[in-house]
């Protein structure tokens, strides 16, 4: 698209916003953030290694079996949902979006709650955390109830 195109297609005659602007605005799926250079490069490291390592058990499983590889891929793509999708509509037209300190909050807490099953000091570690089925304790409740209220509101922040 030529640049006059361009510049005709994101504003209107009459200066206010074009079709891009309107349709972000009124998109049900809510468009991912614009994040500056820090947390873009966090999420893109973050990201990477989570494609190394669904590389790596596509190839090599890992010798826990794949209830730990979920865990653990849980543990690392949640946070970056908190981190790359804002919890409602754009705020202001600004070149960058990052996440405001409730949304660091909210990835560290996915970062400990969806790790918790494989945290050695939390819960003994991951098969301690098998062993416990069926008698789960009462912190192995709560840290699935939070999980859960996570899960949710991750799913509401990217479909809307």
């Amino acid at each position: 698209m030529s640049r006059a195109t361009r510049s005709e297609h994101e504003r209107t005659p009459d200066g206010t916003g074009g079709a891009d602007e309107i349709a972000a605005t009124h998109d049900e799926e809510k468009p991912a953030r614009r994040l500056s250079r820090g947390p873009e490069l966090l999420v893109y490291l973050v990201a990477l290694a989570v494609a190394l390592l669904v590389l790596r058990q596509v190839f090599f499983p890992l010798t826990k079996g794949n209830q730990f590889y979920l865990v653990v891929f849980l543990g690392c793509t949640l946070p970056l949902v908190f981190l790359s999708y804002r919890p409602g509509a754009r705020r202001g037209t600004g070149e960058r979006d990052d996440p405001a300190w409730y949304d660091w909050v909210l990835s560290a807490v996915a970062l400990l709650v969806a790790f918790y099953p494989v945290l050695p000091f939390a819960s003994g570690g991951f098969d301690a955390f098998l062993d416990r089925q069926g008698g789960l304790s009462t912190v192995d409740v709560v840290a699935g109830s939070l999980l859960l209220l996570l899960v949710l509101e991750a799913t509401r922040r990217t479909t809307g």
